[in-house]
């Protein structure tokens, strides 16, 4: 994600207080631009290049291929280099495990594949290269599917993670009783043509909205002026009835409840059904538009996201839904394409982060509001672990949100184990142009808000204003302070923010 040498985040030896923080830093920074051989004990660089890494293919379809490799101790992500022979451009994809599914690879092609670690800002060599040829493509005559009659109504609530007192806000409350409905027939759908696999590619994901109703669905009412989210005011609304969900986990091959329009473009429209995935996969949105509402979503699978955008998504739009990533803390919504809106929704469990936008066009927007993030600890020692990413976009906007990350994995003071941040956003992929963190309570990581100025241009204005540092995991509100000190954006405007509600948090004080 945001990696960086200076990110003490994840050190093992991070500085008892202020007064030698940035001695230390300075060292440690000095010390990742030296040869492997001289650097401390511990900070070996991983490294793919040898020929025990050779990428592994494990299936190959006419427009896709997966593949893994061994992991590589010390490294936080993977790059994975891919050459068509239609093209003859080298692609290169972001991973953070040890595998990955390349799609949207041209019909039949041979593709050349090769693999290399990334610890903190460093890239490792490229290991050996792998060659594959795609399968033939085939044609299959169109069939219709016939009509199904829809699941069970599921009478259960979604279950909802309670969250820590939040000092600004009202207590929360059990999830409400969901009502039962009486079975529906679900409408006949047309089964869509094959399409690859989703890849490791940056998430995103788009709420549904009710079936062409007449009234405006029920939704969560947004927090009266001057409170935050809480898991009672965010997330599936009382009373609301569940379904499972009809069959393929892509968004083009599932008849939609309604459909509705955004931005001139006709959208689809999935409204109250009950996600469960349980294998390695994800909800992959391949269509141009899509709206989610009232929709819970889980998982119990051990996989790298939730929600994955493909590049034919131009719009994801999500409202009043819960995310649960499950024992694994699996990301929320990862999205490479399109413009993302999350409204009203509750993510728990998400690890390496709730919503995460790499947009490298720099052209779309990311905008989370009246949400309710909170991770409570105990996710996978090799995720950053951030509330909200963005590694690139063309603008961002954060507003009304609770967003509470535990600082710590699981032991109090293991500065090996902990978060990075609740807000992380960086120009690591690509440009990034205006970014407002307007009214959210904020509290947990190593840092609560990085806004770096990295390998990119950042084009825009940086505003933070009216935010409330919560100091539940100490006075710091995060382990070292609630601004990250370095690289920050050019024109930076912090006003009106608060620790704990009481009192003013200066940019001195968040800096120092």
């Amino acid at each position: 994600m945001l990696a960086h040498p200076l990110d003490v985040s994840t050190r093992r030896n991070a500085p008892p207080n202020k007064r030698f923080r940035r001695r230390a830093l300075k060292v440690l920074s000095m010390s990742l631009m030296l040869p492997a051989f001289l650097l401390p004990r511990g900070c070996g660089q991983p490294d793919l290049s040898t020929a025990g890494y050779t990428p592994k293919v494990q299936t190959v379809t006419s427009t896709s291929v997966s593949v893994t490799w061994p992991t590589s101790r010390g490294a936080t992500s993977y790059q994975v280099g891919v050459v068509d022979s239609v093209s003859g451009v080298e692609h290169i994809t972001k991973t953070y495990s040890a595998s990955a599914v390349l799609t949207s690879l041209p019909e039949g092609s041979k593709v050349t594949i090769r693999v290399r670690a990334v610890a903190r800002r460093n890239v490792m060599r490229w290991s050996r290269s792998v060659s594959v040829q795609l399968a033939a493509p085939t044609t299959a005559a169109p069939t219709t599917a016939p009509p199904t009659t829809a699941a069970p109504v599921i009478t259960t609530a979604p279950p909802t993670t309670a969250a820590p007192v939040i000092t600004t806000a009202p207590p929360t409350t059990a999830a409400p009783v969901v009502t039962t409905a009486p079975p529906t027939t679900a409408p006949p759908t047309t089964a869509a043509p094959t399409t690859a696999p989703p890849t490791t590619a940056a998430p995103t994901t788009a709420p549904p909205t009710t079936a062409a109703p007449t009234t405006a669905p029920p939704t969560t009412s947004a927090p009266a002026s001057g409170q935050f989210p809480t898991a009672a005011t965010a997330g599936v609304p009382a009373g609301t009835t569940l379904v499972p969900w009809p069959g393929s986990l892509r968004t083009s091959q599932v008849t939609p409840t309604s459909t509705t329009t955004r931005n001139g473009m006709s959208c689809k429209v999935f409204d109250r059904f009950d996600i469960a995935i349980t294998s390695a996969t994800t909800m992959y949105i391949d269509s141009p538009c899509v709206v989610f509402t009232r929709t819970r979503f889980s998982t119990t699978a051990d996989w790298f996201t939730i929600i994955q955008a493909s590049s034919d998504m131009q719009y994801l739009e999500v409202s009043d839904s819960d995310f649960d990533g499950g024992p694994y803390h699996v990301r929320g919504i990862l999205a490479d394409y399109g413009s993302v809106t999350v409204l009203r929704s509750e993510f728990t469990r998400f690890g390496n982060a709730g919503v995460e936008v790499t947009d490298r066009s720099a052209t779309r927007t990311m905008t989370v509001t009246d949400s309710y993030f909170y991770e409570p600890g105990g996710w996978p020692r090799d995720q950053h672990v951030d509330g909200i990413q963005m590694n690139a976009g063309g603008s961002a906007i954060i507003r009304n949100n609770t967003i509470i990350v535990n600082p710590y994995g699981a032991t109090v003071g293991d500065t090996s184990y902990v978060s990075t941040s609740a807000i992380g956003i960086g120009t690591a992929l690509g440009s990034i142009g205006s970014v407002t963190i307007d009214h959210n309570l904020l509290a947990g990581g190593g840092f609560v808000i990085y806004v770096q100025n990295k390998s990119y241009t950042w084009t825009g204005t940086t505003t933070i204003t009216g935010n409330v540092f919560d100091r539940r995991y100490g006075s710091e509100s995060g382990i070292w302070g609630p601004l990250y000190p370095s690289q920050l954006p050019p024109g930076l405007v912090w006003s009106d923010n608060y620790w704990d509600s009481v009192s003013e948090c200066s940019l001195f004080d968040a800096l120092h």
